[in-house]
């Protein structure tokens, strides 16, 4: 699952499964994030098996281009029909969101790089106070990590230079 493309103006990041629209970032510390070496529990970390999932070509593709709004909506629409409970060992579950890619619009408010390598991502609209989503760009996506902490890196530079110029005036 890797694939990159850069538009300019809006720093458009997109791959199968997700479109990224950036706004503002907040950074984390950035280390090199196919370097990086997964430090969780020995026993029962959660869902790694799913998590981590890199065999994509039997996943259903959905048509349309979802926000973090639908995302927030699975949960309330899924709790209902999701009837097992979710341990660490829980595979993938079907006739839910889980069984599909997506591509995700959305601004970038925050980027973190997690203790099992995974980048999580909080998404949503561009308004300030409006309510968002976390979603993860799993460690075997390195190459796509790399991409977001480049353009993290030009976003906080460009704030940087932004600030100094504003300061001396």
């Amino acid at each position: 699952m890797t694939c990159l493309a850069f538009k300019k103006a809006g720093w458009l990041i997109s791959c199968i499964g997700v479109l990224i629209t950036t706004g503002v970032l907040t950074a984390s510390a950035q280390q090199n994030p196919c370097d990086c070496k997964p430090n969780v529990g020995k026993t029962h970390p959660y869902r790694l098996d799913a998590k981590w999932e890199t065999k994509y070509d039997s996943y259903a593709v959905f048509v349309d281009t979802i926000t973090a709004t639908t995302i927030r909506s699975w949960e309330s629409r899924y709790k209902k029909t999701v009837t097992q409970k979710v341990i660490w060992s829980t595979k993938r579950l079907t006739q839910t969101p889980e069984d599909t890619l997506y591509v995700l619009k959305g601004w970038i408010w925050y980027v973190k790089q997690e203790v099992d390598c995974d980048m999580h991502i909080e998404i949503g609209p561009k308004q300030k106070g409006s309510k968002r989503t976390v979603v993860e760009v799993t460690k075997d996506n390195c190459k796509l990590q790399e991409a977001i902490n480049r353009v993290r890196s030009i976003r906080q530079d460009s704030t940087r230079s932004f600030l100094r110029r504003t300061a001396s005036r």
